[in-house]
């Protein structure tokens, strides 16, 4: 929640100062477009319960799914907006923009505790996941040293999580009929927080950062047969990512 705030609170002031800076004496006020590659490894630290339909007592009718890893994957993205420039040595550029990022299908792993017993992790699983986001971007440029301009930035906006793929592998017992869940796009909130240095040579820019984003949760479809109307739901989904962007800037 702190982070949300942070996030939220620093879009603000990036719109807020641009209006300013807009009408100050020696602002240029160019657009800009950039797109980029960049690396994301996610990660959840929940875990869900299924009821398996045993009729046991207690929690031995349910099995627990945890969730081990999620496979690193590249992204895309798209990115554009106009970018506030001033002559000062500090705070010397803002911008703010709307981005759309693609990040391409992960492979989630991770294990099923079957009846929640001691001992009974049965069962390996895996399902693809992907993520179609789109936020407004905010960014500040803190200090101007040879063109080299150390940026924080944010974002905030809609994530749509694609999951499919989901299949199981015994662990030395004797197959069960898989749950099958099924495929699903579910839309959720977004939030970013990001650092990291842009390069701006004439009308062209390079930004090389880190970001940190907030994406909701990971969600599968219903079961199959008996395990209909069960499905798998992780909250507390997060990735960090390298990001690489090529940008032109336009009226500088």
């Amino acid at each position: 929640m702190k982070q949300l705030v942070k996030a939220l609170s620093l879009v603000t002031l990036v719109v807020f100062s641009s209006s300013g800076i807009a009408g100050g004496m020696g602002a240029t006020t160019p657009y800009y477009i950039n797109v980029g590659l960049g690396f994301t490894k996610s990660s959840s630290d929940d875990t869900h319960q299924v009821n398996n339909g045993s009729g046991f007592p207690g929690t031995a009718s349910y099995d627990l799914y945890s969730m081990s890893s999620i496979q690193k994957s590249p992204g895309l993205m798209i990115e554009a907006g106009q970018r506030w420039e001033t002559a000062k040595e500090w705070l010397t550029a803002y911008s703010l923009g709307l981005r759309y990022q693609h990040i391409f299908n992960q492979t989630v792993k991770g294990q099923v505790n079957q009846y929640m017993l001691p001992g009974f992790i049965n069962y390996d699983y895996r399902f693809h996941l992907s993520n179609d986001n789109l936020q407004v971007m905010g960014k500040i440029d803190l200090f101007n040293f040879h063109q080299f301009m150390p940026y924080a930035s944010a974002g905030l906006g809609m994530v749509i999580n694609h999951t499919s793929g989901y299949t199981e592998l015994p662990l030395s017992v004797t197959p069960r009929v898989s749950p099958g869940f099924s495929s699903t796009n579910e839309a959720h909130f977004i939030y970013s927080l990001g650092t990291g240095v842009d390069f701006v040579h004439q009308d062209a820019m390079v930004s090389v950062g880190y970001e940190y984003q907030q994406l909701g949760q990971v969600v599968t479809g219903s079961g199959a047969g008996s395990w209909s109307g069960q499905q798998l739901r992780f909250s507390n989904l997060s990735s960090h990512n390298v990001l690489l962007q090529l940008g032109l800037l336009f009226d500088r």
